[in-house]
């Protein structure tokens, strides 16, 4: 836009718009979260200069659902599609997307995002993609805000699906301290309002698919247990009893629902509803998108949605006053959704999860405080939680995993290691950092 500008004046920093983001990412046990969400951000022209009217009205807030785009899917409209789902990290729902018609960019849905997002990095940044203006996005951390680009005229492919005349942002991840190297970006993108506003939205982690169905009709069978879904400024919450330790009642509340969390429960201190931490509570600390992080980390005796009872489940308290209109009590993250099927449909206003054989579900206690990501099969260490098993051995972010038990491992091979750091009592491990292969014993940790 900047080369169309004729009369201008110096670029100055406009008063904040009403767009809201927050992408943010801690870890601790078997809780680690990344997520798109939306705060108070400022809005500013990438041009050095501008014109006066123009710095006054236009810089408009994100078009938070894109109702611009047109959605053009003739097979949706006859049925339901399935896409498969691609293999990441902490069981996050990655499938492939093409941008402007090029193929093989690995996009996470989100239920939480409230735009979609496209990581700047190696793998797409030939993309050429325009921009009208940039916004700063805030988050967890001590840091600087980062700041992406917006940029319309997207088109995005999800197999038969294509939505053209998107908005996205674009942000470079070396504006961020959040993967810690280039090799760890395990996605370049990411999409959620954008999708489950036109599609019901079905993921099968253990069948590896996710289903698009025509919006008001998602049905997942007779086995499927539902509760009821409130949007809420532009995002989805669902009605949860948690139970935070065997002395205490249940306490009702709204959590947000957001597939973009990697960990199963993170709740703000209140203390007046009862939600502080239990007995053996212990601060961890994490990565944002801001810096380092601090949060509680602890276990709740149980959690109930739908009709489905999690036990010993993993739970991180955020500081007291830390809610907001967007995020309220807390949310569910995948690290809970990923052990059933599960489904959204604001056409029926319903969560649907199927759990299967059993409707209690426990938690394993401890971890080993490592989580994993395949790039160019390898496998390498995505997080590691400070002073855990994995910590102490000596792993650090960004090695490759090489053998576990005596076995070699590869990069295709991540599902069966995750499998075995969850269920084993100790491990040995080998990695290589550099030229250099080292190896430890791990032993799970307490919770």
């Amino acid at each position: 836009m900047g080369k169309l500008f004729a009369t201008t004046i110096p670029r100055r920093d406009p008063n904040p718009m009403s767009l809201f983001a927050r992408f943010s990412q801690s870890w601790h046990g078997l809780r680690a979260w990344l997520r798109v969400r939306w705060v108070a951000m400022a809005c500013r022209f990438v041009a050095g200069s501008v014109p006066v009217a123009l710095l006054l009205t236009g810089c408009t807030t994100y078009p938070v659902g894109n109702r611009q785009a047109v959605s053009d899917c003739p097979a949706c409209a006859a049925g339901t599609v399935e896409l498969p789902l691609l293999p990441g990290a902490l069981s996050y729902p990655i499938v492939e997307v093409a941008i402007n018609g090029r193929p093989g960019y690995r996009f996470l849905f989100d239920t939480g995002a409230m735009g979609t997002l496209i990581f700047r990095h190696p793998r797409t940044a030939d993309l050429a993609l325009s921009s009208r203006g940039e916004i700063a996005i805030g988050g967890l951390g001590d840091g600087a805000r980062p700041v992406a680009q917006v940029a319309p005229g997207v088109a995005l492919q999800l197999g038969p699906l294509t939505l053209r005349d998107m908005t996205v942002l674009v942000l470079p991840v070396d504006r961020l301290a959040l993967f810690g190297s280039p090799d760890l970006v395990f996605i370049d993108g990411i999409i959620g309002n954008d999708l489950w506003t036109r599609f019901g939205v079905e993921v099968d982690a253990a069948g590896g698919r996710m289903r698009l169905h025509r919006l008001g009709t998602t049905d997942l069978g007779s086995g499927a247990r539902s509760a009821a879904l409130t949007v809420r400024h532009d995002h989805l919450f669902v009605p949860v009893q948690v139970t935070l330790d065997a002395s205490r009642d249940p306490v009702a509340v709204d959590l947000l629902l957001d597939s973009g969390a990697g960990g199963a429960l993170y709740l703000v201190t209140d203390p007046a509803r009862g939600l502080v931490p239990p007995d053996g509570a212990v601060t961890i600390e994490g990565r944002g998108i801001q810096g380092q992080s601090r949060e509680i980390a602890a276990r709740s005796t149980a959690v109930e949605v739908a009709d489905v009872r999690w036990l010993n489940v993993p739970t991180g308290f955020g500081p007291e006053g830390a809610g907001s209109r967007q995020l309220g009590a807390g949310l569910i993250g995948v690290g809970l959704l990923s052990q059933t099927r599960w489904a959204v449909d604001i056409g029926q206003l319903r969560l649907w999860l199927v759990p299967g054989d059993a409707r209690e579900r426990r938690f394993e206690d401890g971890s080993f405080g490592l989580a994993t990501v395949p790039v160019a099969n390898r496998l390498l260490a995505l997080l590691v939680r400070a002073r855990s098993p994995a910590a102490n051995a000596g792993l650090q972010v960004g090695d490759e995993l090489i053998s576990i038990d005596g076995s070699s491992i590869t990069g295709s091979q991540q599902a069966a290691v995750e499998a075995a750091l969850r269920t084993r009592r100790t491990a040995t491990l080998c990695w290589r950092r550099a030229d250099e292969v080292r190896c430890g014993t791990l032993t799970r940790a307490a919770p």
